[in-house]
């Protein structure tokens, strides 16, 4: 019965942990696709560290949620399953313990909530640390020529210090309420029930006890272990998707329709297109410039009120500068 229920066990998490490296899949190309097609405007406002946390970390989140998906219908299931039997065996005391076992799930969706909030807090800070390192090994030259080093150290440890006390904060979050399901689960559900059971003047057998510790201790693991789980990978897939999403999102370039239009015309008619250059690469330059552009402003950023050039006037260019 042990190895029947160990094979059902493994594949189940084999297709969830499946299923979440499809996901995966399908997430990093998609990231991949959307940095080809960004636009230098955008390029200069995100780093690579952010493009690269999010195609290792953030989609690492779906093969998690997928494992143990499941769980979330399989625990109430199992709820069920535990409330009836132990009522055929002590009465209307496995109703409180049942009670007991409900009243975690709100708490751990709040606790669920809070990891989310700082999951992306975290991972703020993580794109901050990523970006300021990129910056300084990009101008590690100026900063020792400048002996520059010890200011930018201290930038990079009080950003590493920033990120350690959110990750610890994280993790003593998740360590209470491991405390609440997996420690003290079981032992409060049993003793609810063997409580109620001697004060309502029940009979206590040693068949009794090991019955209630073995099926409380199931209960606890399917609902309040497995199912808790579930909720705070969802919780952390939902903060990754939400990221993914403000990626895929970011402004691309508008060269792409024109750039798609030239290749069909090469495809369509080649010889008549690349006779039209030659012959128009083959006439002489004019004399006249062919623009002629007055009262220009210049902007890398697309801001208002940020120009890198303005005011330029008598710019000409000839297509005898732009053939050769």
């Amino acid at each position: 019965m042990g190895f029947v229920i160990s094979s059902i066990h493994a594949h189940a998490f084999l297709l969830g942990m499946k299923l979440g490296m499809i996901c995966r899949v399908t997430c990093t190309s998609a990231i991949y696709q959307k940095v080809l097609r960004l636009s230098q405007v955008t390029l200069g406002r995100i780093s690579t560290g952010h493009v690269v946390n999010l195609a290792s970390n953030d989609v690492q989140r779906f093969e998690l949620a997928f494992t143990f998906l499941h769980f979330l219908w399989i625990s109430a299931l199992h709820l069920v399953v535990f409330a009836y039997l132990v009522y055929r065996e002590v009465g209307w005391p496995a109703f409180p313990a049942t009670g007991l076992v409900v009243l975690q799930v709100p708490l751990q969706i709040l606790l669920a909530h809070w990891f989310g909030r700082m999951r992306v807090k975290s991972a703020q800070l993580t794109d901050k640390r990523v970006r300021v390192m990129n910056e300084v090994i990009t101008g590690i030259r100026a900063i020792k020529m400048y002996a520059w080093e010890y200011a930018f150290r201290d930038v990079v440890t009080r950003l590493r210090k920033q990120g350690v006390t959110q990750i610890l904060k994280y993790m003593v979050l998740r360590a209470t309420g491991l405390a609440f399901t997996d420690v003290a689960a079981t032992p409060l559900v049993v003793f609810v029930i063997v409580a109620l059971t001697v004060l309502t003047g029940g009979q206590l057998s040693l068949y009794l006890a090991v019955f209630i510790i073995s099926m409380s201790r199931l209960v606890a693991d399917n609902t309040c272990y497995y199912a808790i789980r579930a909720l705070t990978f969802l919780f952390d897939a939902n903060t990754s998707v939400k990221r993914i999403q403000r990626f895929l999102e970011l402004e691309e370039l508008d060269s792409c329709s024109t750039a798609s239009h030239t290749s069909e015309s090469l495809a369509s008619s080649p010889s008549q297109t690349l006779s039209s250059i030659m012959s128009a690469t083959s006439s002489p330059a004019p004399s006249h410039p062919l623009v002629r552009l007055d009262g220009v402003t210049f902007s890398w950023s697309g801001e208002r009120g940020q120009n890198t050039v303005s005011g330029v006037s008598s710019l000409s260019l000839m297509r005898s500068l732009y053939w050769q």
